[in-house]
């Protein structure tokens, strides 16, 4: 039971506001993400309805996989980074003496 306890200590830390910057820039992060991401994508609907000459074809392509790339990346550091600020503290180890 003593992950458990580890476990609301960082979730009672986190709601009275420990690491709250590194919490807001994470956010931001994720918005950024998820703004490159639709970007991405109406880049992609609008290169899809209007015929584009070859030239700004390929680099209209180019453009928009570098968008959902960068997108995809920021996505998995941010949730990594979430991971690693809502897991509780480590269980200190043993004492083999005794204070």
């Amino acid at each position: 039971m003593s992950w458990l306890r580890r476990l609301l200590q960082r979730q009672y830390d986190l709601a009275r506001g420990v690491d709250a910057d590194l919490l807001r820039a994470n956010r931001r992060r994720f918005k950024l993400a998820a703004a490159l991401l639709c970007l991405g994508l109406l880049f992609a609907w609008i290169a899809v309805k209007i015929p584009l000459p070859p030239i700004l074809n390929v680099a209209a392509t180019i453009l928009i996989m570098l968008l959902m790339i960068a997108s995809f990346v920021l996505f998995h550091w941010a949730w990594a980074e979430q991971r690693f600020l809502r897991k509780p503290d480590p269980e200190p180890p043993p004492s083999i003496l005794k204070d």
